[in-house]
């Protein structure tokens, strides 16, 4: 988590922090409690949210249907960026292996991401 937390922060000129809450998920199936990791920033000029979250834990998945995504970059509120262009810094990280754009409203467990 911390290296490629690192790697992000150098490629994108951020700094995400690991926060002590964690995202909990429990399983319906078996009753397991999956913790996900995140790591947060805050751009206090653009008022936009950072949040790399971690995808896998030992139960399962927080977002199932994209089991090959290790890790997720959330943007919230206002990015006044090029989306295109933060996926071509992250892809030249050599800790990041694939980088893509997710339609949040094509995904059925997008509530996952609503946490907070």
């Amino acid at each position: 988590d911390y290296r490629l937390c690192w790697a992000v922060n150098k490629a994108l000129n951020l700094d995400l922090v690991k926060l002590d809450d964690e995202i909990k998920i429990r399983n319906k199936n078996n009753n397991d409690q999956s913790t996900f990791s995140i790591y947060y920033y805050l751009d206090k000029d653009s008022e936009t949210e950072f949040e790399l979250i971690c995808n896998r834990h030992e139960h399962g998945y927080l977002i199932p249907e994209l089991k090959t995504a290790d890790y997720f970059l959330k943007i919230s509120e206002y990015f006044d960026g090029s989306l295109s262009e933060l996926v071509q810094q992250l892809r030249k990280t050599n800790l990041i292996n694939m980088a893509f754009e997710i339609d949040v409203d094509s995904l059925r467990s997008k509530q996952n991401l609503l946490y907070l």
